[in-house]
């Protein structure tokens, strides 16, 4: 992890949910509208990766985005709103590692591919800029029909249950 990409000295709480979360005391998110932002382009922090690993970071760079909209309008629905166009406070992200796996296992789909992702995202004040929650996480692919997209897309949810019960009142 980068902290200086957080731009704020901040202590990370840490679980199995999300592996490591902050979020401003008392932030209240109702009522906001959550503009999620196309995401930077990956910054893979491990140098052994390799050009699979980078084309893979990418591919899932334009994916994720979407699957958190997805995920967090359901869980959010009603209490905060998101958009990809307007809003108050805005959600940005990165992966800053990225494991492609092996390539046959991926297609095949058996015993999950050893894919690995990690990344960090940050929820900022569109008007001040100032940092009112950080989240950086790693999903590993593992077991039968396990793939990256759906742990991305089952986090998104999880993410969207972490926000609700931590900042939305």
């Amino acid at each position: 992890m980068d902290p200086r990409w957080f731009e704020a000295e901040i202590a990370f709480s840490q679980d199995n949910e999300v592996d490591y979360f902050w979020c401003k005391p008392g932030l209240d998110l109702t009522g906001h509208t959550l503009l999620l932002k196309d995401w930077e382009a990956p910054v893979m922090l491990h140098a052994d990766r390799g050009p699979h690993d980078k084309a893979r970071a990418v591919e899932i760079t334009n994916l994720f985005p979407d699957m958190l909209w997805g995920g967090l309008s359901g869980v959010l629905y009603g209490k905060v709103a998101v958009s990809g166009t307007v809003g108050d406070l805005a959600l940005v992200g990165r992966f800053v590692d990225v494991g492609a796996g092996s390539t046959k296992a991926r297609l095949v789909q058996v015993f999950g591919s050893g894919e690995s992702a990690t990344w960090d995202l940050k929820i900022v004040d569109v008007q001040t800029g100032e940092l009112l929650l950080a989240a950086h996480h790693r999903v590993c692919t593992k077991g039968v029909g396990n793939t990256l997209r759906d742990r991305l897309k089952a986090w998104s949810v999880t993410f969207g249950n972490r926000l609700l019960t931590r900042t939305v009142k």
